[in-house]
């Protein structure tokens, strides 16, 4: 008998995998970036397991392929986001912590989106300039109050 190790690396590279395929099948295009964000976008949270244990959440190829069908011609295909908080006389996060701080104040962050292009090297720098997205960044989850 064999022993077989499953994680979700591995699951994440078959099933990457697997949406390539299809999207090559029906000669729609993509990037890894592309099918990075239809696999996090899609997926769905389970009840009864710690929000911060799921990471994305549950994966759902069919809503994944489906998302990468509707989007392909989206600009953002081939971009990908790095985002950071500008943190006063320290080095930029990745996120506001702001635990055990008083909640009658209100605190003010800069926030850094940077787009990184699929093969950026080879970009012209006439479609980075070019390059124009307006994000709206918000929170969904109930224990957190934003104005």
């Amino acid at each position: 008998m064999f022993k077989i190790i499953f994680s979700n690396n591995f699951f994440a590279f078959v099933v990457s995998a697997l949406l390539a395929s299809g999207l090559k099948a029906r000669d729609i295009p993509f990037s890894p970036f592309s099918i990075k964000r239809a696999l996090e976008q899609t997926a769905i949270f389970l009840d009864g397991v710690e929000v911060f244990a799921q990471g994305h959440g549950l994966i759902q190829v069919d809503r994944a392929f489906e998302h990468l069908v509707a989007y392909h011609s989206h600009q953002e295909r081939d971009v990908r986001f790095h985002v950071t908080v500008a943190n006063t006389g320290g080095p930029t996060m990745k996120g506001i912590y702001m635990r055990d701080t008083s909640m009658s104040k209100s605190r003010e962050f800069n926030v850094n989106v940077e787009p990184f292009f699929l093969n950026n090297d080879e970009r012209d720098a006439a479609s980075k300039i070019q390059f124009n997205l307006q994000l709206s960044l918000a929170c969904n989850v109930s224990w957190v109050q934003i104005p």
